[in-house]
């Protein structure tokens, strides 16, 4: 299956509007941590950036997700979640350099499970009901894409402090960010992002 080039290019521009969201600037990270000796607002500082990074990620592959397309949301979503994936890893100090696609699903898809599968292919269900295909699927990419981004966010904290996030723990964190997500979905600030489309 090939995505026409216009698809491919607004894939292109939404990758390069988060890219340039400088929420994860590692000036700015430094500026604070040479300015603020307190880790715990350190921490706080992290924290309001990582779900800045989350909120602007799960909109845009909301607003992406109305494509008509069957099942081609894996790959139109995936490379934006990476950029995700990498601004989040860049707040713990780690660098996921130039993953591909495929080592994206394996990692977190593999901690998350079944569950990711299972509801990609719901996604792609939807898709074949005219009309209402993608009013269904918004909301539930921006709960998935908030999930996700929830079990990255753990992923790397553990890491950060030398432990390692178990499957069970990644499939809490990741109903819990779907949950989350699903809520924020339901707001006024968030619902007009993707009805101005």
């Amino acid at each position: 299956m090939t995505l026409d080039e216009k698809t491919r290019e607004f894939i292109e521009q939404e990758k390069r509007k988060l890219d340039e969201l400088k929420l994860d600037d590692d000036n700015v990270a430094q500026a604070i941590d040479s300015k603020v000796t307190n880790n715990k607002l350190k921490e706080e500082f992290r924290d309001k950036h990582i779900r800045k990074v989350i909120l602007a990620t799960s909109a845009s592959c909301a607003f992406l997700s109305a494509q008509p397309i069957p099942f081609a949301d894996i790959f139109i979503l995936t490379p934006i979640q990476i950029v995700m994936a990498r601004k989040i890893a860049s707040q713990y100090g780690f660098s996921l350099g130039e993953i591909s696609p495929t080592q994206f699903v394996k990692e977190i898809g593999g901690l998350i499970g079944m569950g990711w599968i299972a509801q990609q292919t719901v996604l792609g269900g939807y898709k074949f009901i005219p009309g209402f295909g993608s009013a269904l699927a918004i909301p539930t990419v921006f709960a998935l894409t908030y999930g996700i981004g929830s079990v990255v966010d753990r992923f790397y904290r553990a890491k950060s402090e030398g432990k390692v996030l178990t499957k069970e723990e990644a499939k809490k964190i990741f109903k819990m960010g779907k949950d989350f997500g699903k809520q924020e979905a339901k707001k006024e600030e968030i619902k007009t992002l993707w009805q101005k489309k």
